[in-house]
């Protein structure tokens, strides 16, 4: 019988299991709420699950608000991230 192989993580394959990805146990990650930071009618905002806030001339100042409302949710044990959108031009709506 051929010998089994080796990947590269330790685990031992055999000719019928090459090419296929074996499952682990894998890290269960919880949903984040996503804060976006964007442009709005020629003002930067926060948008969170539909509903814009922070709005502000200067996008430092939105940035603020985004990490001020993270770190809240972040405390009360709610992962979340803050994402900003359209800051080089791109990604305008």
């Amino acid at each position: 019988p051929p010998r089994p192989r080796r990947t590269r993580s330790g685990a031992e394959n055999s000719d019928k299991t090459q090419g296929f990805v074996l499952k682990r146990q894998m890290r269960v990650i919880p949903e984040r709420a996503v804060l976006t930071v964007k442009r709005y009618d020629g003002l930067w905002c926060v948008e969170h699950e539909g509903e814009a806030f922070g709005h502000s001339r200067e996008k430092e100042v939105a940035k603020a608000a985004a990490n001020r409302h993270a770190r809240a949710m972040q405390d009360l044990g709610k992962p979340c991230q803050v994402q900003v959108q359209g800051e080089h031009g791109f990604g305008f709506s």
